[in-house]
């Protein structure tokens, strides 16, 4: 790894960053869309450039840089499953040189090696590299700004420092927790050097994220975030290094296999804590990501609910960097190189795991909506809200129920988890009795993903949404009910 890295540095970032690729782009299309992206495709991006800025402001918790990204995305490639992750996909592969780089930074062309080569298997960025929404973005542009800080930091020139300062506007522009990363990083800068290019890109960044204030503040008015604070606050600090280090599907791995990965971690805290020229090497961008974990803790503490893993996502390139450049370090030896195998190649296999097992992916809406087959009349959907939006991508025709109407079959549908190493599956759904009269089972389907309940009558009933809504199946919460006709 050294001789490459040193010797190579181009043909090791090459195969870096195809390796990244791969993991991102291998079955892009394979998944259903879930609720978010769904709700991407079919509430914010279609009609005018005008309308769906609107619609963002309406309907969304994150500015509009993504949207409008993926709306001119998708005017070329379209907005099916793989056309619209592409975009994400490949905003998700230019991370890895940029990790790369922001590596060799810090401590070097081995460090620089290592680096890439985490982030571009890790499974939370690849999960988010492969859904139609801001968090690809995010991760790039917040890693981006980092190196370019850092950059500005050591030679303050107006170039360096603008450059900074315009990725961090759009880094702001795709999502509101890019401040928590712009803001110590921009303290760093202004700490070294307070040159009037380095006060007024700093001032500059400033003035947008003021100018985002009252967007944001529309966004929080009615309580779109709310389902932050269902989760403990415990609950969603501890997720924080979990989901880091194995994505959304950290359950799907077992302890021991979660004991063995732990391993570098450890070494790299080791190795910080006594290897003090490697750790004043990296102390700057430590320092950076130690007050982007830490400032939204706080203002969560506040009571202002805002820490969740996604949004986490803004640090957790910068953060693989820190441990890539320690376990670099040259009084590892080889230990520290193999370290860094290990954790990856075990990253690998999670990556393959999720990528074959569709136990370990999204809800399949898009399967369970096929499964609905044709209909002998009308037909009432009873779906969680969580699959409401994927049935209008994959059922177009269905419509909302608001009153009463004659049906003929009435399917119940639930997602389900299975949580295979770490806690318990959620409940699989029992059969319940047909919910109107005149009603019968019909069928049952128990798939990796979800559960589906058909219920059919020899004519046309009257249904009251009443009735359909006390009869669902699946998690908590005021499902949906749709009308097939």
């Amino acid at each position: 790894m050294t001789r490459l890295a040193r010797g190579h540095p181009g043909v090791a970032l090459l195969l870096l960053t195809a390796l990244g690729a791969a993991a991102r782009f291998a079955a892009l299309g394979t998944q259903s869309f879930g609720f978010d992206e769904a709700f991407t495709v079919t509430r914010v991006l279609p009609g005018g450039l005008q309308d769906m800025l609107e619609r963002v402001a309406r309907s969304e918790s994150s500015p509009p840089g993504y949207y409008v990204l993926a709306k001119l995305w998708t005017s070329v490639l379209g907005d099916g499953e793989a056309a619209i992750r592409s975009l994400s996909a490949l905003l998700g592969t230019l991370l890895v040189p940029v990790a790369w780089a922001l590596g060799r930074r810090v401590a070097g062309p081995r460090a620089g090696v290592v680096a890439g080569l985490l982030v571009a298997v890790n499974p939370m960025l690849i999960y988010y590299a492969q859904e139609a929404r801001t968090y690809s973005l995010l991760a790039l542009l917040a890693t981006l700004s980092v190196l370019l800080a850092l950059r500005a930091r050591d030679e303050p020139k107006a170039r360096r420092v603008g450059l900074w300062a315009c990725v961090s506007v759009a880094a702001l522009f795709a999502h509101y927790f890019a401040a928590f990363v712009i803001f110590p990083a921009a303290v760093l800068l202004v700490i070294r050097a307070r040159t009037p290019a380095v006060l007024a890109g700093v001032g500059g960044v400033g003035l947008v994220a003021v100018a985002l204030l009252p967007l944001a503040l529309r966004q929080s008015e009615d309580g779109r975030t709310d389902w932050i604070s269902l989760i403990s606050f415990p609950r969603r600090v501890g997720e924080l290094p979990v989901k880091g280090m194995l994505g959304e599907y950290w359950f799907a791995t077992p302890p021991a296999v979660l004991a063995v990965l732990a391993v570098p971690m450890v070494l790299a805290v080791a190795l910080l804590a006594l290897d003090r020229p490697r750790g004043r090497a990296i102390a700057p961008l430590l320092a950076v990501v130690a007050a982007a974990l830490a400032l939204p803790v706080a203002t969560d503490a506040a009571a202002l609910d805002v820490v969740n893993a996604k949004n986490m996502i803004a640090v957790l390139a910068p953060a693989l960097v820190v441990v890539g450049a320690a376990l670099a370090s040259s009084r590892l030896g080889p230990a520290g190189p193999m370290a860094a195998i290990v954790l990856a190649v075990g990253w690998l296999a999670l990556d393959v795991a999720v990528a074959l097992d569709p136990g370990l992916q999204r809800n399949d809406f898009r399967g369970a909506a096929q499964a609905l087959g044709p209909r002998d009349g009308p037909r009432a959907i009873v779906v969680p809200r969580g699959g409401s939006v994927p049935l209008e991508v994959y059922r177009p025709g269905v419509v909302g129920l608001a009153s009463s109407a004659p049906v003929k079959e009435v399917v119940l549908l639930a997602p389900i988890a299975r949580r295979r190493f770490v806690g318990a599956d959620e409940p699989i759904p029992t059969t319940p009795q047909p919910p109107l009269p005149g009603f019968r089972l019909a069928q049952r389907t128990d798939a990796d993903s979800y559960v589906l309940i058909r219920y059919v009558a020899p004519q046309a009933v009257v249904a009251d949404p009443g009735p359909l809504l006390a009869a669902r199946i699946g998690p908590p919460g005021v499902p949906a009910v749709y009308l097939e006709r």
